[in-house]
């Protein structure tokens, strides 16, 4: 944000850019020769409101009460450092925990490709941020160094095969995505490998029981057929002797 000053564009203050904002302001104030004021105690009124004005007017809302009582745009300048001091070891406290979040940064379980750019991505725009540059080169670098085993080879071959100053990001999940395409087609063959054996069994099962069904069958025929038989039986036969032309009681076998 910046604001209107004299016709010019001076940057507005905020919690996290103190020391850049800080450095232009001086300059803008110097170029107007109002410095001298904020440096040190300038017996000129005129210049030291001048000065103190300008500054208010580049400070959040919440500053103009406290800095306006202040009797010399040098307290006023020296107010603002105080009060940014502890901002800015806030700030340099979460750069370094973004700096060990960056080295400890690797590819989780199941991690999409697409997911650990984001996220890589992200982390490199805090860095930046708090005044942390990571180059394509150093993302590229940090990418392939944080891949799971499955990608180990294409990150090899990227390493060894190809210059790491003129690639980027996007070509990285490239050559990634390619190794999942590869595993996920290997997969599909090795399915549908098992689903044709699955059904040869189930062909050759079912040969069986149809063979085990045709053999039960004859064998009920030709039980069937000897009940029958049994069944059948001429009432002038002995049973006993199984002959025919007498009666029991003239039976030679009878007893």
């Amino acid at each position: 944000m910046v604001w209107e000053v004299s016709g010019t564009s001076w940057p507005m203050l905020t919690r996290t850019d103190y020391g850049e904002w800080s450095v232009t302001i001086k300059v803008k104030l110097r170029t107007r020769r109002l410095w001298n004021a904020v440096n040190k105690v300038t017996d000129i009124e005129e210049d030291d409101m001048s000065a103190l004005e300008a500054i208010l007017a580049v400070v959040p809302a919440e500053y103009n009460e406290p800095l306006g009582v202040k009797s010399s745009a040098k307290e006023a300048w020296e107010a603002i450092a105080v009060m940014h001091v502890g901002f800015d070891r806030i700030k340099k406290a979460m750069a370094q925990l973004l700096k060990q979040e960056y080295a400890n940064l690797k590819f989780k379980d199941g991690e999409m490709v697409e997911d650990f750019s984001l996220h890589l991505q992200t982390l490199i725009n805090k860095l930046k941020s708090h005044g942390i540059i990571i180059d394509e080169e150093e993302a590229v670098s940090k990418y392939i160094h944080s891949v799971l085993t499955k990608y180990i080879q294409i990150a090899l071959s990227i390493k060894t095969m190809l210059d790491l100053s003129i690639l980027t990001i996007e070509d990285v999940i490239g050559h990634l995505w390619a190794v999942d395409e590869h595993l996920e087609q290997a997969i599909g063959m090795k399915d549908s490998g098992k689903l044709l054996l699955t059904k040869e069994e189930w062909a050759a099962r079912r040969n069986s029981e149809k063979a085990a069904s045709s053999s039960h069958g004859g064998d009920g025929k030709r039980r069937g057929k000897a009940s029958l038989e049994k069944k059948q039986v001429n009432p002038n036969v002995y049973r006993r002797c199984r002959k025919m032309g007498h009666w029991a009681r003239e039976c030679p076998n009878h007893k």
